[in-house]
Parts: structure tokens; sequence; C-alpha cells
């Protein structure tokens, strides 16, 4: 069984470039986000490439479920139930409530403030260093410039429609 969980592949890219030069011991260097995305190695179109590559082989695995993270904050309670039935875990809907309420980024986030994360290496308290830096949607709107919103669009042709990101 596979869960394949994913998230619009414009907010990756931005979560990406912070991963690999912030959260990294051995930070990578770009001179900027733009140089970072249009990277033909490890830039956007790795993430089109990747995505597309687990839609040409879902069929492979017994069971397969997309997961969207979209989906995950908008509606986390039915995606945690839609979850637990796919892998057969018997949770009472009450359980689900309270374990999703308990994993809210806020409460993420400050758990790795005080290093109670298990397995996560601290890179300092700046908000772009941090593991769960801003959890949200579309973020990307805020950190990418428009002609860098525009390259993304256009890449984001080569995207399945199964992944309903696509506009």
């Amino acid at each position: 069984r596979v869960i394949y969980l994913v998230r619009d592949p414009r907010d990756v890219v931005v979560s990406h470039f912070h991963q690999i030069t912030k959260r990294a011991e051995n930070p990578f260097v770009f001179k900027s986000i733009s140089s970072f995305l249009c990277d033909e190695i490890i830039g956007f179109n790795r993430i089109i490439y990747y995505y597309n590559l687990w839609f040409n082989n879902k069929n492979i695995p017994k069971e397969f479920l997309l997961v969207k993270y979209e989906d995950l904050i908008s509606n986390g309670v039915y995606e945690l139930k839609r979850i637990s039935e796919f892998l057969c875990l018997d949770i009472s809907s009450e359980k689900i409530r309270f374990i999703y309420k308990a994993s809210t980024a806020n409460k993420m986030r400050d758990k790795e403030l005080k290093g109670e994360l298990r397995s996560s290496n601290f890179f300092g308290n700046e908000k772009d260093h941090l593991k769960v830096r801003k959890a949200s949607i579309g973020s990307y709107k805020e950190e990418l410039s428009k002609s860098d919103i525009v390259y993304c669009n256009t890449k984001l042709r080569e995207l399945n429609k199964y992944f309903n990101y696509v506009k």
C-alpha cells in the first residue's frame, strides 16, 4: 500500500528552497529563489517529473491513495479518517479529531522551538529556518515574483491532470 502525499508544486518548490538553503548542515547557495526555481536538476522541473513518475507507476502497488496537503488543511479530520480506513485501522472519529487538533502547525512549530520534535535538527528560531515554517496553502504567492509564478504556471502544464493542480 502506498499513500502518496502531494502539495501544490509551487508551494513545494518554495518550501524545498528554504529546506536546502536554510535547514541543512551543508546548505546550497543560490543567487535567488528564482535561480533555484529554474535549476534544471533540483528546481521546479524536478517536482513535476517526480509527481508524473508516481502517476505513471501508481498501479504498481496493490493499493494507492492520493492525499493532498490542501485537503488535509481544509478538511483534515475527513482526510485522516480516509487514511485510517485505507490502512484498515479502527480509529474512532473522536480519536481522529483529537489527533488532528493535537497536530496543528502552530502546535508542531511550538514543539520545534522547544526542541521537542524528535529527529529534527534545529537550525535557528527564524521562521524560514524552521521545519514547520508557514504550513499554509498558496504561500508561494508571497515569496515568488510574478515572473516566477508565470514560469511555474507554464511548467505546471506538464503535470498530469490527475493531480488537479493545472489551472
